[in-house]
């Protein structure tokens, strides 16, 4: 109940602190970051509805929250198994994390969920959807100095959300997103301020991936290590090893977590990679197509484990009318 109070609160907050955007960009102390992004989001909406998502009334406000962060994520996973801790809500289902409005609130329950036994981690998040159950208003922690193109890649992000949200199934609506956002993407960037902006976000991607991939080969080590029989205390240890090596290989900073809950995390917004990729061919890169076949087959998805998302993923293109 406190849990839903305080989103609840927080929701009201947004509305409450959100003013219409041509209000905004008539304040001459607007930064210009800020007013560069927000004069682009008639031409990103209209960009991404040509493409195929459902119009949507979202980002017609803003709001400036003087922090980092909108939400402060938290997630938990059993210490020696890759298995997230899952919480339900009523009408919008299951998630495999929590998100407070509150940065405090969040490490409080981070700290209590490890006092059960069980690896915890809290990050900031700067994109926040309703899912198309209220007016979504840009905030100000999506357009940051350090990304110059994250602004538009969380845009399409949670507009994918808005268009096709499947109940419960949040590692593929995360990433459904996150694959989708990073196809528009380099295409928006490419029509409205040329190649070199394209190549440029092709760079950024490259590097994530490479840091990706990373991950995924810890994710894959740490699977093997669980699952082979060892004695608790040798696979502790092991673990600790494991991740100390990715810590130094991502450059990981000392002050955030590293552990079982960001790795399964990671994996929400990475699984079915392979899978998306071959759908979106056989739909001949319509996203319309793409996303028909998705929704179309969601029994075929629900009825897949997580680990058999891509196999799930290449059964969906005799859904896909091209």
């Amino acid at each position: 109940m406190q849990y839903l109070v305080q989103a609840a609160l927080g929701q009201m907050e947004l509305f409450n602190r959100a003013r219409p955007i041509p209000e905004v960009l008539q304040d001459p102390r607007l930064e210009p970051r800020y007013r560069a992004a927000l004069e682009e989001i008639p031409e990103l909406k209209a960009f991404v509805e040509q493409m195929g998502l459902k119009a949507t009334p979202n980002y017609q406000e803003f709001v400036d929250l003087r922090r980092d962060a909108v939400v402060w994520v938290v997630s938990a996973c059993e210490p020696l198994k890759l298995e997230a801790k899952r919480w339900s809500f009523p009408v919008v289902g299951g998630f495999s994390y929590i998100g407070w409005f509150d940065r405090e609130r969040a490490l409080s329950m981070r700290d209590r969920l490890r006092d059960t036994g069980l690896d915890a981690d809290v990050r900031g998040a700067a994109a926040y959807s309703t899912l198309g159950w209220f007016r979504d208003p840009v905030l100000s922690t999506l357009i940051r100095k350090e990304d110059p193109f994250g602004f538009i890649e969380t845009l399409i992000h949670e507009s994918v959300h808005a268009t096709l949200h499947l109940k419960s199934l949040s590692t593929l609506n995360e990433s459904l997103a996150q694959f989708v956002a990073e196809k528009l993407t380099p295409l928006y960037l490419e029509k409205s301020r040329g190649k070199e902006a394209a190549k440029e976000f092709d760079l950024d991607l490259k590097e994530s991936r490479r840091r990706k991939a990373l991950i995924r080969e810890a994710y894959s080590d740490l699977e093997i290590l669980y699952n082979s029989g060892q004695d608790e205390a040798t696979q502790r240890e092991r673990k600790r090893i494991r991740l100390e090596k990715l810590r130094g290989e991502l450059q990981w900073p000392q002050s955030r977590e590293l552990n079982n809950a960001t790795l399964v995390q990671f994996s929400t917004y990475e699984s079915g990679a392979v899978g998306f990729e071959k759908l979106w061919s056989f739909c001949g890169g319509s996203l319309g197509a793409f996303l028909t076949a998705i929704s179309r087959g969601e029994a075929d998805l629900r009825s897949a484990s997580e680990g058999d998302l891509d196999a799930a993923l290449e059964r969906l293109q005799k859904y896909c009318a091209r």
